[in-house]
């Protein structure tokens, strides 16, 4: 994979997460699901 393609990845990532918490503070697997009900 090149830099750009997974510096892409990487950032997509962190605004998942980041898109998960703004509704308020979750601690691991409650990311992890919120992350998945975002991502359906």
């Amino acid at each position: 994979m090149t830099p750009v393609q997974t510096n892409l990845l990487q950032g997509t990532l962190d605004l998942l997460i980041l898109q998960a918490l703004a509704l308020g503070e979750l601690h691991g697997l409650g990311v992890s699901r919120r992350v998945e009900l975002i991502t359906r």
